[in-house]
């Protein structure tokens, strides 16, 4: 039994780190592994076959999570759930790897197992980090802010390790035996928390389900679907901080926050929040002014760090997530967070989408985005009156 309560947190946010690392590590190559010809490692498949392959595995990674959370909740339970997503994922990239040496077929049973396990773990995940790290209603919503970060920075380092690796070998099959070997570990990791934990799955708020929390429930998730949209919208008019309307919305949007916490949060909790925030803003002051500047480290690091949606990714949604956690009915636990993430990411798709195909742009997409923004913050200064009462 682990007696440190600590401990087991964070061996889980490193266990689903590397899963995050292996995921991206191996999605970062796919297409391009599929369209390579043979002679170079590929699996020569035509553009368009690769492409459609490519859109049908990212719709199941974006809407399978929701029909499995229900059997999570109901039949499996979050460790055994990770457990098989653990295996299955390491089966996906074996099958991955057989299918540049037995038959290209292969490929499709690795992206269908690939799916399948990343639908057992991500709720799962995300419900086990809100019930190791519940040891007060702080330690809960900072637990869901170091998961959101820990996660982002593994999706990134694999980002980064995959370009260096592609460019210097252009060689596929050390993508998917790292990646083995990383879901071995991650499976071995929630294996042991599993035998050596205890879960509470007791939960004072989701005992009492009124009509009330279900419309908070429901707000919720659609604060989700404003963050999803707003982060998208951002991105596209503050691409990089070469502007002095980026840096003034930024600290135009920390100091609002600043004065939330200041005015609406409890004495003993609200300076807890202030350093949260004030240190959100050092980070993100020293990433744009630094990290850019450090040449070409792979085509998605750049954008990620300029983005204006950082504050957002990285503070309100975890703390969004938090909420959902403490007043989601006990037995549908899973299903609520998969649903957060799924209209986080749907908006984040529908806006990227559409907004190329409208004649939105300059001044009516900065209205738009500060009507989001507006909302946002109205209802994060809502929810926190409301939890922390």
């Amino acid at each position: 039994m682990i007696q440190n309560k600590y401990f087991s947190f964070f061996l889980l946010l490193l266990a689903e780190s590397i899963e995050r690392f292996s995921y991206f590590f191996v999605s970062f190559v796919l297409i391009f592994y599929m369209m390579t010809n043979i002679e170079n490692g590929g699996l020569e498949f035509s553009q368009e076959s690769a492409m459609n392959i490519g859109g049908y595995f990212s719709f199941g990674i974006l809407v399978f999570p929701l029909i499995m959370a229900p059997m999570i909740d109901k039949y499996l339970g979050y460790f055994k759930a990770a457990i098989y997503g653990g295996i299955a994922l390491s089966v996906g990239y074996l099958f991955a790897f057989l299918s540049g040496y037995l038959s290209v077929y292969f490929i499709v049973g690795a992206l269908i197992m690939i799916v399948v396990g990343s639908a057992f773990i991500k709720p799962s995940i995300s419900v086990l980090v809100g019930k190791l790290s519940n040891f007060s209603s702080i330690s809960h919503d900072l637990g869901y802010i170091l998961y959101v970060i820990s996660v982002s920075a593994a999706s990134m380092g694999s980002a980064y390790f995959s370009a260096k690796l592609i460019n210097k070998y252009f060689t596929y099959m050390p993508f998917f035996v790292i990646s083995f070997f990383c879901m071995l570990l991650f499976t071995f990791i929630i294996y042991y928390l599993n035998k050596n934990i205890k879960l509470n799955d007791h939960n004072e708020r989701s005992e009492k389900i009124t009509k009330k929390t279900s419309y908070f429930l429901a707000g919720a998730m659609l604060f989700c679907l404003f963050i999803g949209a707003s982060t998208t919208i951002s991105s596209k008019i503050f691409s990089f901080p070469n502007t002095l309307s980026f840096w003034l919305t930024s600290l135009f949007s920390i100091l609002f926050l600043l004065f939330v916490c200041l005015k609406f949060l409890k004495t003993n909790i609200k300076m807890l929040y202030v350093i949260l925030i004030s240190s959100f803003f050092i980070i993100f002051l020293m990433v744009n002014l630094f990290i850019r500047n450090l040449g070409d480290i792979s085509p998605i690091l750049p954008g990620i760090f300029s983005s204006f949606d950082m504050l957002q990714n990285f503070f309100i949604f975890p703390i969004v997530l938090s909420i959902i956690a403490k007043y989601s009915p006990t037995g549908a636990q899973a299903t609520m967070q998969s649903l957060a993430f799924f209209l986080f990411s749907l908006s984040t798709i529908l806006v990227k989408n559409i907004l190329p195909l409208s004649s939105i742009t300059g001044s009516k997409l900065i209205l738009i985005l500060a009507l989001l923004i507006i909302m946002i913050t109205a209802a994060f200064v809502r929810y926190v009156y409301k939890v922390k009462e």
